[in-house]
């Protein structure tokens, strides 16, 4: 049965023009399957959107995506991410400037990818669509909808490679967000020092946020009313310690948050090496569980969709310098 109090039940409306439809493909956040599904929040709903090329997808991507959403901190905790994968014709820009490894996983596939490696977060939702505007329309019939239960909230997450040192910071509004968090969870960051992030061109200096215990006792305690007190005093020690690791600064446009992650090991997953890997498993291909074992050893989410697009002479190479579009 739909219930209201579920973000994925107004995102169906807002997604389907005012209807919550049984069984429609690509059901936000798990619909009626969701056994934890995101709630709708009295005040305000935060929401993660995730935008990137994705291109492939791989497991850096969802260290990241996982590390932020559960470490957001009491208070700052979001109800739900969406996945925003960019379109075809803008990844072909992004590679056509590359001098090389310009192989393009259409969007498909790389869609596909990510359903199928999330398909059992019920707060996580792959908007498959592509297209920013239709995306931005969903958002504007979303927040009609809940306008009188709750404000949405839309914070973008892009990966640390987004931020340098002596490099502007990309606005929020892109993505139709407020404002912008990364993580240094599965790959690093350029701009983290060995004890504070370094300055951002045009940023304020970085800052620890303030930790209001009990605001956050309060919050756990109520979440946690029948666990173990030892349990709970836990809790509220782990999320306090976690918050007052955060970092936050402000750019031109928006509050930045930088949410840090000791994971050794975790670091050494690129879709450029990927896309070498793929190249090379284009020029000599294999069985597809062959190919799969492959790219999964170099960190490739639910490679058996990737292994198929290879097999079927799906994957694109970008020529140099070309432009979407254009004739002749």
């Amino acid at each position: 049965m739909s219930n209201p109090n579920h973000l994925g039940y107004w995102a169906e409306m807002a997604l389907y023009g005012g209807e919550a439809l049984p069984g429609t493909p690509n059901v936000p956040f798990n619909g009626r399957n969701a056994t934890k599904p995101p709630l709708i929040q009295t005040g305000v709903t935060r929401i993660l959107v995730y935008p990137g090329s994705f291109n492939p997808p791989h497991r850096g991507h969802l260290d990241i995506l996982n590390h932020v959403f559960e470490n957001a901190g009491v208070g700052s905790e979001f109800q739900g991410a969406i996945i925003l994968t960019a379109e075809d014709k803008e990844l072909t820009e992004k590679l056509s400037g590359l001098p090389e490894n310009r192989l393009l996983v259409p969007l498909q596939q790389r869609t596909a990818m990510w359903q199928e490696a999330v398909k059992d977060y019920d707060r996580y939702w792959v908007w498959k669509y592509g297209n920013m505007e239709y995306f931005r329309g969903f958002i504007k019939a979303l927040r009609s909808y809940l306008n009188r239960k709750t404000e949405i909230e839309l914070v973008a997450l892009l990966g640390p490679d987004n931020f340098h040192p002596n490099a502007e910071t990309v606005p929020p509004y892109h993505w139709d967000c407020q404002n912008l968090i990364t993580s240094n969870a599965g790959r690093g960051a350029t701009f983290v020092g060995p004890v504070m992030p370094n300055p951002l061109l045009k940023c304020s200096k970085w800052e620890h946020p303030v930790a209001d215990r009990k605001a956050i006792e309060y919050k756990i305690q109520g979440r946690m009313a029948d666990q173990d007190p030892e349990e709970i005093q836990q809790t509220i020690d782990k999320v306090v310690w976690a918050t007052q690791r955060s970092f936050v600064c402000e750019t031109p446009h928006c509050i930045l948050t930088y949410i840090p992650c000791d994971k050794p090991g975790q670091q050494n997953v690129s879709s450029t090496e990927i896309r070498v890997t793929i190249a090379s498993l284009m020029e000599k291909p294999s069985s597809i569980s062959e190919m799969a074992d492959i790219l999964r050893k170099v960190g490739v989410l639910c490679p058996e969709v990737l292994a198929k697009c290879i097999q079927d002479k799906a994957i694109q190479e970008v020529a140099k310098d070309c432009v979407p579009g254009s004739s002749g």
